[in-house]
């Protein structure tokens, strides 16, 4: 009896170490989940039922495994106890007693081996001997995406630069005209002028304030689509998406590009009181849809930036224990799951969208759903949406 004992508790503490040590080997690749069992193992049909990782049968064995050496362990008590109490030899009694001690012995391995494991990390619990999968295809889609965001980032720069290099050229002509402007001026304060010199001052103080808010315009056009890009980037371009997060320079660049954009808005629209000229009119109105863009993309960073301050901030709670209330507490997140927090992403986005289509932008509306969307499914890859 003492040799089966043996051999039990060396089978369960092989089952225990060897599958737990390979589990945590294979605990950072990305899995074949394929696996199903042809069918059941009588005690264990709970894990091969619901278990696609040939290892859950093992895992059902070792827990088996630990029930019948408990059990064991007690019947050998119980039976070493009754031969204690019943044999007259000294003998005997003495070998009774070492069985008892065998067999409390063996029932504090068992128990033990199974609390140190778990107390160091309950996953070498975890049985699974599936072999990696390939992954080469996840790795060929992350390259797509940087290249494809590497991309946007760099025709958003190049735009950027060329509405400067064009508004400078702007610049140029408005200081033309100035110089123009003034010797005009200056041949009417002498009285010289013609009525084609008083003709020309018109047409050029007209011409200069168009071409003032032409200069305005193309400084601010590209500025939020810059800035816009440079956000998604951060979201989802350079990082996994269980790391999406904001930075203060995002919200940065962000408030920058809005307050820029709003005061451009304001300025056009004080050269054009009564609405009258077409072109500032125009002028306008891109601008307003490209702040409606720049508001849902700030909501959205202000959103993922609160939830994740917020989960950090709990985190830390905890830690913390009993000095909890010396930690400074934040804002809390109206959203505390990655599936609402997500939602919240789409909803904002596609209510932008529908006003981007609904002022004539279609192509910024859609634009503008499928970044939110991105979004979104970075925050809770397995929403749908």
């Amino acid at each position: 009896m003492k040799k089966i004992i043996s051999t039990i508790l060396f089978l369960v503490c092989v089952v225990a170490v060897f599958p737990s040590e390979l589990s945590a080997q294979l605990i950072d690749y990305k899995i074949n989940n394929q696996y199903i069992p042809l069918t059941d193992i009588p005690g264990i049909s709970d894990y091969t039922k619901t278990s696609k990782n040939p290892g859950g049968i093992l895992q059902g064995l070792f827990n088996v495994a630990i029930g019948i050496g408990g059990i064991l362990a007690v019947i050998m008590i119980i039976f070493a106890g009754f031969r204690y109490m019943y044999e007259e030899s000294i003998f005997g009694k003495s070998k009774a007693k070492s069985q008892i001690t065998n067999a409390l012995f063996g029932l504090l391995l068992i128990l033990g081996s199974y609390l140190i494991l778990r107390t160091i990390n309950k996953d070498l619990l975890r049985i699974n001997l599936l072999l990696p999968k390939d992954d080469s295809g996840a790795l060929s889609n992350l390259i797509t995406n940087r290249k494809k965001f590497e991309e946007d980032l760099d025709n958003a720069i190049s735009k950027a630069n060329k509405a400067l290099e064009e508004a400078s050229a702007i610049r140029t002509r408005i200081g033309s005209l100035d110089t123009e402007t003034q010797r005009l001026q200056s041949k009417i304060d002498a009285g010289t002028a013609t009525d084609a010199d008083r003709a020309a001052l018109q047409e050029a103080r007209r011409l200069r304030t168009e071409l003032v808010n032409k200069e305005l315009y193309t400084r601010a056009a590209e500025n939020p689509d810059l800035a816009i890009t440079r956000a998604h980037l951060e979201l989802i371009g350079a990082r996994t998406a269980s790391e999406a997060t904001a930075s203060t320079n995002v919200e940065a660049t962000l408030s920058s590009a809005q307050r820029n954009n709003d005061a451009a808005i304001q300025q056009l629209r004080a050269s054009d009181p009564n609405a009258q000229n077409q072109e500032t009119q125009k002028q306008i109105v891109v601008l307003e849809q490209k702040q409606v863009a720049l508001n849902a993309t700030t909501e959205q960073v202000r959103l993922i930036k609160q939830y994740n301050d917020y989960q950090s901030y709990l985190l830390a709670v905890r830690s913390a224990g009993p000095g909890a209330s010396l930690i400074q507490p934040v804002e809390t997140s109206r959203y505390l799951t990655p599936s609402a927090l997500a939602d919240a992403i789409y909803r904002n986005g596609r209510d932008a969208a529908n006003r981007l289509v609904d002022s004539g932008d279609r192509e910024g509306g859609l634009k503008l759903l499928n970044q939110s969307r991105e979004r979104a499914k970075t925050v809770c890859p397995s929403c749908s949406f």
